[in-house]
Protein backbone atom coordinates (compact mmCIF):
# COMPACT_ATOMS: atom_id res chain seq x y z
CA UNK A 1 0.00 0.00 0.00
CA UNK A 2 1.26 3.46 -0.97
CA UNK A 3 0.92 5.93 1.85
CA UNK A 4 2.15 9.76 2.29
CA UNK A 5 2.41 8.13 5.60
CA UNK A 6 6.04 8.47 8.00
CA UNK A 7 6.29 4.86 10.18
CA UNK A 8 6.30 6.66 12.72
CA UNK A 9 2.60 8.17 12.17
CA UNK A 10 1.69 4.95 10.72
CA UNK A 11 2.26 3.23 13.77
CA UNK A 12 0.42 5.47 15.70
CA UNK A 13 -2.41 5.25 13.72
CA UNK A 14 -2.47 1.30 13.91
CA UNK A 15 -1.67 1.43 17.22
CA UNK A 16 -4.91 4.12 18.11
CA UNK A 17 -7.24 1.66 15.87
CA UNK A 18 -6.22 -1.43 17.67
CA UNK A 19 -6.58 0.07 20.99
CA UNK A 20 -10.18 1.28 19.64
CA UNK A 21 -10.95 -2.19 18.95
CA UNK A 22 -10.86 -1.75 15.30
CA UNK A 23 -8.05 -3.90 14.71
CA UNK A 24 -6.69 -6.82 16.18
CA UNK A 25 -2.57 -6.69 17.23
CA UNK A 26 -0.31 -9.28 17.89
CA UNK A 27 3.55 -9.77 17.49
CA UNK A 28 5.03 -12.14 14.93
CA UNK A 29 8.94 -12.83 14.32
CA UNK A 30 9.55 -9.87 16.51
CA UNK A 31 7.82 -7.49 14.79
CA UNK A 32 3.81 -6.12 15.52
CA UNK A 33 1.30 -7.17 13.38
CA UNK A 34 -2.43 -5.93 12.78
CA UNK A 35 -5.00 -7.45 11.46
CA UNK A 36 -8.72 -6.87 10.90
CA UNK A 37 -10.80 -8.64 13.47
CA UNK A 38 -12.23 -11.83 12.61
CA UNK A 39 -16.11 -10.86 12.95
CA UNK A 40 -14.85 -7.58 10.43
CA UNK A 41 -13.25 -10.27 7.54
CA UNK A 42 -15.27 -10.23 4.72
CA UNK A 43 -15.26 -13.84 2.70
CA UNK A 44 -16.74 -14.54 -0.78
CA UNK A 45 -18.28 -18.13 -1.46
CA UNK A 46 -19.15 -16.95 -4.97
CA UNK A 47 -18.71 -13.79 -6.82
CA UNK A 48 -20.94 -10.99 -5.84
CA UNK A 49 -24.07 -10.88 -7.77
CA UNK A 50 -23.39 -7.62 -9.85
CA UNK A 51 -20.69 -9.34 -11.09
CA UNK A 52 -21.75 -13.01 -11.86
CA UNK A 53 -24.21 -12.46 -14.31
CA UNK A 54 -20.66 -10.85 -16.76
CA UNK A 55 -18.95 -12.63 -19.27
CA UNK A 56 -15.83 -10.92 -19.75
CA UNK A 57 -13.23 -10.61 -16.61
CA UNK A 58 -13.85 -8.21 -14.14
CA UNK A 59 -10.59 -5.81 -14.34
CA UNK A 60 -8.87 -5.14 -11.15
CA UNK A 61 -8.99 -0.88 -9.95
CA UNK A 62 -6.15 0.64 -10.49
CA UNK A 63 -3.76 1.19 -6.96
CA UNK A 64 -3.84 4.84 -5.91
CA UNK A 65 -1.76 7.16 -3.52
CA UNK A 66 -3.79 7.32 -0.24
CA UNK A 67 -2.76 11.25 -0.77
CA UNK A 68 -4.51 11.85 -4.08
CA UNK A 69 -8.11 10.70 -2.79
Amino acid sequence: MLTPLTATEAAKNLGRLAREGHLDAGFRDGSVVYALRERDRLTLSEPPAEIADRDEPVKPTPARPLGNL
